[in-house]
């Protein structure tokens, strides 16, 4: 699946017995998949922001259509100084897929839901050791975060 692609290192998206799960199958192993990808923050308060392209029309070199890309946004009423808050965290697009876009697709997606829920603090992280992180660091940048 896409986790799998995006981050082959990490056990994210493997049941206990192996099996792989991915955000876009929908139900019980998406509600487990979203609890184990909030990590710190309750699943309650986290939203899975994906990008699916349709057949006629997947960018050139993508292999497929279909989920193509997800990020998870958790929001907080409250933050670490006192003010409503968003996280955005395990951005990540196929690899076939990258290079055309789609990662600040999904950014603006999870900006639009931070500001739907009023956050007032933005925060994410960038794993350094990840293939992708320079690209990801340039276009955060892009958007004017520090």
């Amino acid at each position: 699946g896409l986790l799998r692609l995006c981050f082959p290192d990490e056990p994210i998206g493997e049941s206990e017995d192996g099996a792989e799960r991915d955000a876009g199958s929908g139900g019980e192993p998406r509600r487990m998949l979203l609890d184990e990808l909030c990590g710190q923050y309750d699943v309650e308060d986290c939203f899975l922001v994906d990008i699916r392209v349709d057949r006629d029309r997947v960018p050139d070199g993508c292999p497929e259509a279909g989920f193509v890309g997800a990020a998870i946004v958790a929001c907080q009423a409250t933050g670490l100084q006192g003010l409503p808050q968003a996280a955005i965290f395990n951005l990540c697009v196929r690899p076939a897929c990258r290079g055309r876009g789609l990662a600040g697709i999904i950014l603006r997606g999870c900006l639009r839901l931070a500001e739907d829920r009023r956050a007032q603090l933005l925060c994410g992280s960038v794993q350094l050791t990840a293939p992708a992180a320079p690209a990801l660091l340039r276009m955060y940048a892009r958007y004017g975060t520090k």
